[in-house]
């Protein structure tokens, strides 16, 4: 997904959760026949109504589908605080990088046709391309191994104060980020870069002759019938585009600053209601117009070259398991809203969640499994009590020793974690070298248990379900934790 530094939360916002919490009211929820969903229901409207209250989110919008047939679509909250706008279900949300999916999808309709080779080079369908991005493979691209920097978070010397504020083109972005040195050998590790999915899109243009979103629009979502999805472009008219928003350093929330569409573009640009995107999804998987062929490969995990499978597909989908479910899914954010899709083959379920204000971390994907819980009626994890901790014994920074570098993780299987007190409460930053600018991105966490911690930005407490939970082991002669655990990675206290 686009990650962008934290934001602290400060508490200098009343007013706004009143009138959240006023507006949940505004749109009624669908009432459904079998008193067993229409408690789900009434439990799923708590929990998305508490979230976004919890994430001062202005609004937050679900659709969520069964078997086919929608089982709840409802909004909470305000669409556009200026003129007061409730949001409804029909309101339209940025998607982020699930753009990513999409983009994927497009790609991978052309190489069934025969017209794009996953072991092709990106030169061989943009021949202008700069090395080193030139040589990387369409299948590393759509996997994230290609090692490109990413554009966006990487700090692209010539991009690093332009991103936020100035109309890039296509051809800027292209030559600023294929230019700069690989972060690893193409092939051998997996790294989340949004540069991949914008040269993906670029070659899709070079190779159809069409503009990207034509092509989204005519070649990818009208065969499924699903609805449209919208460019981002801020001049063209969305009906009931929600605003976008974020708080300063202050806690104050504001309103996004616009920026250009073709910033993220195929990385991260597309707008959608929940329902298209509901419908999309499914539809990728179970849609008699898909081509199966097409399927397959979006439902595919490759190996890296050090070793494993990532739980990316070439799809752009995170395939991975909850409450022993197979899932598919992936996260979306934007500097002024936050989204998430998944669906659920073996029990044919999608769930969709939107909101109109930027997340730091835990984002959408922490209300997606409250639903998916009462769904499938697993229980909530037990609430565990506060700890009392010294935060010096995790503060440092800690070099990674050994783990399964090819599974999928926030930050790619990075070399160095930061850990440090930002604001009372501990948080961690990830970066490839001591030095590295991504140290200071911290993401708030929390301790579940003694030594063990768990992202928890936004308001949110840490889910004890969550993969990437933090794990201290050790003690060095002034008490130090010697180890940190993230899942299969080890790192060392390097003092």
């Amino acid at each position: 997904m686009l990650r962008f530094r934290p934001v602290l939360l400060i508490a200098r916002v009343a007013p706004l959760a009143c009138l959240l919490l006023a507006s949940a009211l505004l749109v009624p929820s669908l009432v459904s026949a079998a008193a067993s969903d229409a408690q789900k229901q009434t439990r799923i409207a708590e929990a998305a109504v508490d979230y976004m209250v919890r994430t001062q989110s202005p609004s937050v919008s679900i659709y969520v589908d069964r078997g086919g047939t929608p089982f709840m679509t409802q909004a909470w909250g305000i669409a556009d605080l200026e003129h007061t706008t409730p949001a409804t279900v029909e309101s339209a949300y940025e998607m982020g990088s699930i753009t990513k999916s999409v983009t994927a999808h497009a790609v991978l309709q052309l190489v069934v046709a025969g017209r794009v080779s996953l072991t092709g080079k990106v030169s061989d369908y943009i021949s202008d391309c700069p090395k080193p991005a030139a040589d990387a493979t369409i299948h590393q691209l759509l996997t994230h191994t290609s090692g490109i920097p990413d554009y966006v978070n990487d700090n692209v010397p010539e991009l690093k104060s332009r991103v936020e504020t100035d109309s890039l083109s296509r051809e800027e972005i292209l030559h600023a980020l294929a230019s700069q040195p690989l972060k690893f050998p193409s092939g051998s590790r997996y790294k989340y870069s949004n540069s991949n999915y914008y040269l993906l899109g670029l070659i899709v243009e070079r190779v159809t002759g069409r503009d990207f979103y034509d092509v989204v629009q005519h070649d990818v979502l009208q065969p499924l019938g699903v609805g449209p999805m919208f460019s981002g472009n801020t001049l063209e008219i969305v009906p009931q585009r929600a605003r976008a928003y974020r708080f300063d350093d202050k806690g104050m929330l504001q309103n996004t600053p616009p920026f250009t569409y073709l910033t993220f573009f195929s990385a991260g640009s597309l707008v959608a209601t929940p329902t298209t995107l509901g419908r999309y999804r499914r539809a990728v998987f179970m849609s008699d117009k898909m081509d199966p062929r097409v399927r397959d490969l979006i439902m595919t995990t490759v190996p890296v070259a050090e070793g494993g499978l990532t739980d990316y597909t070439m799809g752009a989908l995170n395939k991975t398991h909850f409450a022993g479910l197979l899932k598919f899914a992936h996260a979306g954010g934007s500097w002024g809203h936050a989204s998430y899709n998944a669906y659920y083959p073996e029990r044919d379920v999608t769930i969709v969640v939107m909101g109109n204000r930027h997340l730091s971390h835990a984002g959408p994907d922490y209300l997606e499994r409250k639903i998916a819980r009462i769904l499938f009626d697993v229980p909530d994890p037990a609430v565990r009590p506060a700890l009392a901790f010294s935060s010096a014994r995790y503060v440092g920074i800690y070099k990674r020793v050994g783990g399964y570098v090819g599974r999928y993780r926030s930050h790619g299987s990075p070399l160095y974690y930061s850990v440090a007190e930002e604001h009372g409460q501990l948080a961690v930053g990830a970066g490839e070298r001591p030095d590295d600018p991504l140290l200071q991105w911290r993401a708030p966490i929390a301790a579940i248990a003694q030594d063990e911690f768990g992202y928890a930005g936004d308001g949110l407490e840490p889910d004890p379900e969550r993969e990437e939970h933090l794990l201290f082991d050790g003690s060095d002669v002034a008490g130090h934790a010697k180890r940190l655990r993230i899942g299969d990675i080890t790192a060392e206290y390097a003092p």
